[in-house]
């Protein structure tokens, strides 16, 4: 069996200005199903992003991904990168990049089809179905807070 490419994708957590709530997106899974995608373990909470289209750089992926999934615009000084994951073993090779940022709780939100909802969640009281753990939420806050390593 061929290896298939190798995926990129360019995700952001998006914090309120206090950095104690973090926004996430409800996914649209019947959309997905229908693309053919699926997740295991209920799943349905996660941070705006997705794939880094051939000729962007991760930066400007994640900036595209946030304006199509939520109309926010952000500009590259807004993302600090906190994490990059990285597997190019086995059949799904894939280079992952994570940014933060933090936004007006009050900015205005323009869903795509996506997604079915968004919340702004304390992060003491997150929701289940989460696809990053509150231990990255919090990693990737600190992050922010201190700027790239």
């Amino acid at each position: 069996m061929a290896k298939k490419s190798e995926f990129i994708g360019a995700f952001v957590c998006i914090f309120d200005k206090s950095l104690s709530e973090v926004f996430l997106l409800s996914r649209n899974w019947e959309k997905k199903k229908r693309q053919g995608k699926t997740w295991e373990g209920g799943i349905r909470w996660g941070n705006v992003g997705g794939s880094v289209e051939s000729g962007e750089t991760p930066l400007q992926g994640c900036m595209r991904e946030v304006k199509e999934e939520t109309g926010l615009n952000l500009s590259p000084k807004d993302l600090v990168e906190v994490e990059v994951r990285r597997s190019l073993q086995g059949a799904n090779p894939y280079t992952v990049h994570f940014y933060a940022t933090s936004v007006n709780r009050n900015a205005k939100i323009s869903l795509d089809d996506e997604s079915t909802s968004y919340g702004w969640f304390k992060l003491e009281s997150l929701p289940s179905g989460m696809f990053d753990s509150k231990e990255d939420l919090l990693k990737w806050r600190e992050r922010l807070l201190t700027g790239p390593s």
